[in-house]
């Protein structure tokens, strides 16, 4: 019996040492394999032998003693020390301390990310659900609820893949449902019609009577890219959110992700790093407009004896809008990548995004998100065995309106009031806790690994000559399509209104208003007809 217990503590422990690296995904890369033959298997032969040595000793003891209750007492007592306390140690205690002699190195996690992108090869018709908030609140679960019954009650599972995403930014067409690779888009969907759907897809069939409809011409539109409202859309950050299960990070990484953070870490070169981001053009995304790639210049020359801060400002106060959220929610690992580069860029050593607590779709992502990066060694200490470190914590925001403003936030991360305080010092000289910080919106970090791939170049052939790149608007009010809009800097309000959003509806004046962000124009009314 004692022999029985110990062997289920070896299994119970290698159990441990084999599932660590596998994150939240039924797939088991090269580094866990690895893992468990160059540390978890001998470590499991020590535990079991230790088993073995209390067992002998146990029966040595009973013999000793000559009392068969004591014995047995004695050894009940072991076995139970053994199944439940030794277990419960190695989890908790031994385990962490082993895990950080051992880290996945750069060469694996481009293995990792070829073997991802070889499978994807033979993709089958993937049923795509917009799964954000809008989503949710349509009926999106439903319909997901729905679909996964469906696929397994006919055994459909070998062929067709169900893509669970954030906002695809057609807000108003919510519960949609996309298929790929067709691009074949069906707006607002109901639950009887989701059954029609998979058997659509099955004989490679299109739903006509279920497509959108153009109101300028009667005729159904077929694929999503077809479609007035994204036609016009340049979708850098928001066109990643359609390809991307924000729970699973393998998803992520077959899309390119993290190739940035590797790349930036095979170069060594954190002065590179800043310099591609000046070069860029970028500007804060958040309202100030302030360049992004001087602002970790700065952050980068200040000295760095007791650390320093990065901050991803998520507290999304202005009325109407909503695209932080929809990153966050649809794809939290761009924004740690970002955070990722700028750290090794700055020499930064912490940092903290900081949300509101009315988003718990996207705190809920991120959360995953974060622990996921964590278990793949793209997060924390010695990331991917280079000897760079950086880790993120989430801090909740109670939903006061002047926390977007960086000092407020600043006090609010510290556990104070979130009131501003004058500048100078700025905070990338004082921030958390004293320490020089840089803020960034969530907008302006999802642009980093961007630029990164792309180049800087190639990145700010979009948009102005001083303001490259995308910028994610919210349409919302009196129009005819109202949702997120990704489009390049300088383009006009009537582009955005008009041939994106359809056109004012009974109305002929649009109303722009940003009091707190000095460099937007202030309570402008604009004539477009």
């Amino acid at each position: 019996m004692y022999l029985l217990a110990s062997f289920l503590t070896l299994v119970y422990c290698l159990r441990i040492v084999t599932t660590k690296f596998s994150s939240l995904s039924l797939q088991v890369d090269f580094s866990t394999v690895k893992f468990f033959f160059h540390e978890g298997l001998p470590f499991g032969i020590i535990i079991f032998f230790a088993m073995m040595y209390t067992y002998i000793d146990s029966v040595m003891l009973s013999l000793m003693v000559n009392d068969e209750v004591v014995g047995w007492y004695n050894a009940a007592y072991r076995l139970v020390f053994t199944m439940l306390v030794v277990p419960t140690v190695i989890r908790k205690a031994v385990f962490p301390a082993l895990s950080k002699f051992y880290k996945e190195s750069i060469d694996d996690f481009k293995e990792l990310q070829e073997r991802l992108l070889a499978e994807q090869k033979n993709k089958m018709p993937t049923i795509v659900i917009s799964a954000g908030t809008c989503g949710q609140a349509s009926g999106a679960n439903d319909l997901i609820r729905i679909t996964k019954r469906e696929l397994l009650a006919r055994e459909l599972t070998d062929k067709i893949n169900l893509r669970i995403t954030g906002c695809h930014g057609f807000c108003e067409m919510e519960p949609s449902i996309l298929i790929e690779p067709y691009r074949i888009f069906y707006p607002k969907i109901n639950i009887d019609n989701m059954v029609r759907i998979i058997d659509a897809v099955i004989k490679e069939k299109v739903l006509d009577d279920l497509l959108f409809m153009d109101p300028e011409t009667g005729k159904a539109i077929q694929t999503q890219d077809e479609l007035p409202f994204y036609k016009h859309q340049v979708r850098t950050i928001l066109g990643q959110n359609e390809k991307i299960d924000p729970i699973r990070i393998y998803n992520y990484v077959e899309n390119g992700g993290y190739a940035a953070l590797a790349r930036v870490l095979e170069k060594r070169n954190a002065g590179w790093v800043v310099e591609e981001v000046k070069a860029s053009g970028l500007r804060g995304r958040g309202g100030a407009g302030f360049p992004t790639g001087l602002k970790w210049e700065m952050l980068a020359k200040q000295p760095n004896g007791r650390g320093k801060f990065l901050v991803c400002n998520a507290d999304e106060g202005d009325p109407g809008a909503y695209m932080d959220r929809s990153v966050l929610e649809g794809n939290p690992h761009a924004i740690i990548e970002g955070m990722l580069i700028g750290a090794y860029g700055t020499e930064a050593t912490e940092g903290v995004i900081y949300v509101r607590n009315e988003y718990p779709l996207a705190i809920k992502h991120l959360i995953i998100a974060l622990r996921q990066a964590r278990d793949l060694g793209l997060l924390g200490n010695n990331i991917l065995g280079t000897g760079f470190s950086f880790d993120i914590r989430i801090v909740k925001g109670a939903g006061a309106f002047v926390c977007g403003e960086e000092t407020a936030l600043i006090h609010s991360i510290e556990g104070k009031m979130g009131e501003p305080r004058q500048r100078p010092p700025f905070p990338v000289q004082k921030g958390v806790n004293g320490k020089p910080t840089a803020i960034n919106n969530v907008e302006t970090w999802a642009n980093i690994p961007i630029i990164i791939q792309k180049g800087a170049k190639e990145f700010a052939k979009i948009g102005t000559k001083n303001n490259s790149g995308t910028k994610i608007f919210s349409l919302v009010g009196k129009v005819k399509y109202t949702g997120l809009v990704e489009v390049p800097m300088g383009i006009t309000i009537k582009e955005i209104v008009y041939d994106i959003g359809g056109g004012p509806v009974n109305l002929s004046l649009i109303h722009i208003s940003e009091p707190t962000r000095p460099l937007y124009i202030s309570y402008a009314v604009f004539c477009l007809k």
